[in-house]
């Protein structure tokens, strides 16, 4: 089954298509010419029988929300959209996704809380290689990450751990902007990655509270990052 919304408007596709043109929702495929479509939020429930593929050329936004009951991994999720420039991608994912090289994607969010599994939103990330703005949440789980060569914005919203703070700078070389919620105390020993030699201009710290963790972090970024011009700290 498959829900589309369009300018508030829910559409089920169960093998039906809208009438109008706007666009086709033949379940699991979504593949109809869509000359206009340009901002779409979908709810895709898969199973592990058939995969889900959205082939709409002219979708620039895409809000894609995963329901699954399912606890194996035999179907996909496959992503035709050239001309995309923003993606969200939720909920409890169980399904392979594929995606092709998206030279035009600006900007992607990711809430990692519902992790069926793991290496699924890690995939993901990996897809995400050429994106110039991510905002990730709970990524609570240690896959190696891809390089992030084009990046210039990074949000870790929620708890992060150093070590993962340390990981995702070091994979974005040419990040300018880095905003983060919480953190844990750094460890004793903390990498400093290139983007704080080199690229970081700015921080936002989003939920200070001045206590000891707080101000050790905030010790361990402005005493290693050599370009930066705005410190922005908000309790």
């Amino acid at each position: 089954m498959v829900y589309v919304q369009i300018d508030g408007v829910e559409v089920c596709g169960g093998g039906g298509v809208l009438v109008g043109g706007a666009v086709g929702c033949q379940s699991p495929h979504v593949n109809n010419g869509c000359p206009v479509l340009e901002s779409l939020s979908l709810e895709v429930s898969c199973n592990d029988e058939e995969n889900f593929i959205l082939n709409i050329p002219t979708v620039k936004r895409l809000k894609l929300i995963c329901r699954s009951d399912y606890n194996t991994v035999n179907d996909k999720i496959i992503i035709r959209v050239p001309k995309l420039e923003y993606l969200f991608v939720d909920g409890p994912l169980c399904s392979l996704f594929e995606m092709e090289d998206i030279p035009s994607l600006v900007e992607a969010s990711i809430p990692c809380l519902h992790c069926t599994f793991d290496f699924m939103w890690a995939s993901i990330l990996n897809k995400l290689r050429g994106v110039q703005n991510l905002s990730i949440e709970k990524f609570g789980f240690t896959s190696p990450l891809p390089v992030f060569p084009n990046m210039k914005q990074l949000e870790l919203k929620g708890t992060w751990q150093s070590g993962q703070i340390t990981q995702f700078l070091e994979s974005c070389p040419e990040l300018k902007i880095f905003i983060i919620d919480y953190k844990q105390m750094p460890g004793k020993s903390m990498l400093i990655p290139t983007c704080m030699l080199t690229n970081l201009t700015t921080i936002k710290f989003l939920s200070c509270e001045g206590d000891t963790c707080d101000i050790k972090f905030l010790e361990y970024m402005l005493g290693n990052t050599q370009v930066l011009n705005a410190v922005t700290v908000f309790s």
